[in-house]
């Protein structure tokens, strides 16, 4: 069996981060004339100010997110949206970087939102640690707080089809949709890995995706889960590409998301495209950092959703352009 990972707007090739330099203090603003520019163009263009880890500014990250939050609906239209491997490797790369430093960056947060189309995609952003709190069902949580001002830049691929595509169709790629029993047998990862569900289970949480308002907003992943989609395609075939993200409900009636690894392959036609790969290539570390959390801290590992974990995510209504919360007024004494 393969491994199955619970739970983005097209723009050109960025490369994003604060350089220290003048030029910093200046973030390119988003908009309507930069955008178009950007996604007509194809060509590298570069955002010195705040932004996520597909290449959004902080300002138009929050702009999808807020639509999606304040209506769910959608047409069924994009079913699933595949990344490339290049972007899994930048993305593990900056995340270790960041971690090692006083950053301290613990993982990433993919978003369901609404593009300028009003199509539905996904925002990703990083994330680190913040204060702990009491989440929605009364479980001890630590906050995960979106993090947008990336000390070291980094090229995130999203120019076209080569690096990322929202997918309207199942087409021979999508395999979730179309396998029948048996399904493949778990060959070497335990039912209870973090990270991992099985293939019968990921079956039925696609099918069960449906044109009802989606009433997830987000799942947040820990650093392992990129490391392992990494290492999954590393160790993998030749023609590994990417990872395909499902949408997809669970038996609770939750909207979440599932990642599975792909390849790269050429129909009868000469169509390339991106097959979900359902064999095993590594084996699990299962020392993870966040598996050690003690119990009452809640469950971290499989996709953290909110509406129950929603400390530190977006939208910020308040936020300026940049991401930065309205300055705290200090108390004093008034008077004539």
């Amino acid at each position: 069996m393969k491994k199955l990972f619970l739970g983005i707007a097209v723009l050109a090739i960025t490369a994003c981060g604060n350089t220290n330099q003048k030029s910093s203090a200046n973030p390119v603003k988003d908009t309507p004339s930069v955008q178009t520019k950007m996604m007509a163009a194809g060509a590298a263009s570069t955002i010195t100010g705040p932004c996520t880890l597909d290449g959004l500014t902080f300002k138009k990250a929050n702009e999808w997110i807020g639509k999606f939050k304040k209506d769910g609906s959608h047409t069924k239209d994009v079913i699933s949206i595949w990344f490339s491997k290049d972007w899994v490797k930048q993305t593990r790369d900056l995340l270790d970087i960041e971690y090692n430093n006083d950053t301290k960056t613990n993982g990433f947060r993919m978003y369901f939102a609404k593009n300028d189309n009003n199509d539905l995609t996904l925002v990703v952003t990083a994330t680190k640690d913040g204060p702990p709190y009491i989440a929605s069902n009364g479980m001890k949580a630590i906050t995960h707080q979106d993090f947008f001002t990336h000390k070291n830049p980094v090229t995130m691929l999203r120019s076209s089809t080569k690096d990322f595509t929202e997918e309207y169709a199942r087409n021979d790629g999508t395999l979730l949709y179309t396998l029948t029993k048996p399904y493949p047998p778990t060959l070497c990862l335990p039912t209870n890995t973090n990270h991992v569900i099985s293939t019968t289970d990921a079956v039925r949480f696609v099918s069960q995706f449906d044109k009802n308002p989606i009433n997830t907003r987000s799942e947040w992943y820990d650093r392992d889960a990129i490391k392992n989609l990494d290492d999954e395609l590393n160790a993998g075939p030749k023609n590994a590409d990417g990872f395909r993200v499902y949408f997809a409900k669970d038996d609770d009636g939750f909207n979440m998301l599932v990642l599975v690894t792909t390849t790269s392959e050429t129909n009868s036609a000469g169509v390339v495209y991106h097959k979900d790969d359902l064999q095993c290539y590594t084996k699990v570390n299962t020392n993870l950092k966040y598996k050690k959390r003690k119990p009452d801290v809640g469950e971290f590992d499989r996709g953290e959703k909110c509406p129950i974990y929603c400390n530190g995510v977006l939208p910020c209504d308040s936020c300026d352009d940049d991401g930065n919360p309205p300055p705290k007024v200090k108390k004093g004494k008034t008077g004539h």
